[in-house]
């Protein structure tokens, strides 16, 4: 699963890195929090988190998907006069038999990247 945390860039230009930091480390407790102790979570780039669920059917992870969103978008952070709001795109997709670290990644960054210029939120990998 590739978590981007959107319009990051843009509250770092108004709100400084204090407020970036504080919404990535808010929004990586979120994301451990739906996931719960079965999942590996990690900062993957600047915006972005990269969770891995071993055992996990496409049911149960579908429904984190849609959790990960409904808590994070429900949720703002008081910033000084401001609420900063978070808004994420996920990106997923299931191992294969021939799938190196590098081409799993890449193949749902690249899922997860087209989706969100489409305006969707959500990206379903079980086409590529």
């Amino acid at each position: 699963m590739n978590i981007h945390v959107d319009r990051l860039k843009q509250v770092q230009a108004t709100h400084g890195r204090e407020a970036t930091a504080f919404i990535l480390r808010a929004t990586a407790g979120t994301i451990k929090n739906v996931l719960g102790p079965g999942a590996f979570v990690g900062r993957w780039k600047e915006n972005e988190f990269l969770a891995v669920m071993t055992a996990w059917n496409l049911t149960q992870v579908e429904k984190a998907v849609e959790n990960i969103q409904k808590i994070v978008s429900c949720s703002s952070i008081k910033w000084w006069d401001d609420q900063l709001f978070v808004h994420v795109t996920v990106g997923h997709t299931a191992v294969r038999p021939d799938d190196s670290i590098e081409f799993l990644v890449e193949r749902v960054s690249v899922l997860r990247r087209h989706h969100s210029a489409q305006g969707d939120s959500v990206a379903k990998a079980a086409g590529l």
